[in-house]
């Protein structure tokens, strides 16, 4: 059986909904109620102020016109619970498919970009599910095979994008779970992960999540869920939903700061403690490779910067040491999200590329007091990107300035 499947925005449709519904988004239903929305936690006003980013360079002005952009926007952002009927998840990460209406649900709400879903419907392609694009590349067909296991049990559905990714799960997984902790209905003992990479244990603990708790549905490319949840999405267009994110990040924070570390890990940390770190991606391969990174983390280290790599590291005891830090320094990556574990007031340099400007370090910063600073690299003619030095110091020398400033202003 072949059957074809249209990309909505759940957005545009519960848009559509609350326009009927006298504005109210705090209860919508939409496809015949195969999808609910509760609001848990009210939703804070959009803030496009940047006091917290430092700096004139033409990545820094460049960055603050696009986040007075994104927060005049209309986009939709939330805070609740969707229960599902009759949803066929598609694929490891979970993309949702109303076989009823015959749409692949995307958008901010559900966690699924849009050119993030069109990525993976060609990825999770395979001999037994053979997938074809229309012309307009807004649907696909998919050949279905003759049983799709059914999970008879209600849960909490947690499979989505990033969670193999360590950044992905202190943006986006943290608020989710803390929202799963606030969920009612038959769901809320059962969560379902396709998979859980082992560092990801610590993070599951500091919600109160068991490994009881922790469920694996049928192993097959699709299966159907007959009564199923999941949190929202926190985030939609560089804006992340407040206040349940720095109530996440915060809480993750505290419970990772009193985590158990062993004595070996005791010892490792007391040689890597440091007011100043330079967050090394030198073991990670990456499209967006910065060519003299190690050109930036010599200059750093002759400033008295400590070199980190945060992956050598449990996370009780990066949140150690990212505690100690009042400057950070690194490359655009995940690393550099461990921000979350330092203490109000630090300040963060991003060493980014053209061609990805992420705001997502700006929201950590907004949300839990912090001051961010951007410097972009060049693109030269064979392609290779480098962050020309002199920007990379200037950088740091207002990092350096405006700490010292800040922590003169706290003893007056």
């Amino acid at each position: 059986m072949r059957k074809r499947f249209e990309l909505v925005h759940v957005e545009h449709l519960i848009s559509s909904a609350i326009e009927g519904n006298n504005g109210n988004m705090k209860n919508v239903a939409i496809l015949n109620g195969n999808l609910k929305y509760t609001e848990l936690l009210p939703i804070n006003k959009k803030d496009g102020s940047s006091e917290c980013l430092l700096g004139s360079n033409e990545c820094v002005q460049e960055i603050r016109r696009i986040w007075e952009r994104i927060n005049s926007d209309s986009a939709l952002i939330f805070s609740g619970q969707i229960e599902l009927q009759n949803i066929v998840s598609f694929g490891p990460c979970g993309l949702l498919l109303d076989f009823d209406h015959d749409v692949a649900l995307v958008g901010g709400i559900v966690n699924w970009g849009e050119e993030y879903a069109r990525w993976y419907i060609n990825r999770t392609s395979t001999p037994e599910i053979n997938l074809s694009w229309s012309s307009d590349r807004n649907s696909f067909e998919i050949d279905l095979p003759e049983e799709i296991p059914i999970e008879e049990r209600p849960g909490i559905l947690m499979s989505s994008p990033g969670q193999d990714i360590f950044g992905h799960w202190l943006l986006d997984y943290t608020p989710r779970l803390m929202l799963a902790s606030l969920m009612h209905g038959p769901w809320i003992n059962n969560l379902f992960f396709n998979r859980i990479p082992g560092w990801v244990q610590p993070i599951l603990e500091a919600f109160g999540i068991t490994e009881s708790k922790c469920l694996q549905p049928p192993q097959s490319p699709l299966v159907r869920y007959k009564n199923i949840a999941i949190p929202s999405g926190t985030k939609n267009g560089f804006r992340v939903s407040q206040p349940i994110s720095q109530y996440a990040w915060l809480r993750l924070k505290y419970m990772m700061l009193s985590g158990p570390i062993s004595e070996l890990e005791q010892k490792k940390l007391q040689a890597s403690f440091a007011e100043r770190i330079f967050v090394s991606r030198k073991a990670w391969g990456s499209s967006r490779v910065i060519e003299n990174a190690l050109e930036l983390e010599d200059i750093c280290r002759r400033r008295g910067y400590t070199v980190v790599r945060p992956e050598e590291f449990s996370l009780p005891a990066q949140a150690r040491l990212f505690n100690q830090a009042r400057i950070v320094v690194g490359e655009d990556g995940s690393g550099l999200h461990n921000i979350i574990f330092c203490e109000p007031g630090c300040h963060l340099g991003v060493a980014s590329v053209p061609d990805r400007f992420n705001l997502w370090h700006m929201s950590f910063a907004k949300a839990l007091g912090h001051f961010v600073s951007y410097t972009s690299a060049q693109i030269n003619p064979d392609g290779k990107k480098n962050i020309n030095a002199n920007e990379f110091t200037a950088m740091l020398d207002q990092l350096e300035s405006c700490l010292i400033q800040s922590t003169s202003l706290h003893r007056g």
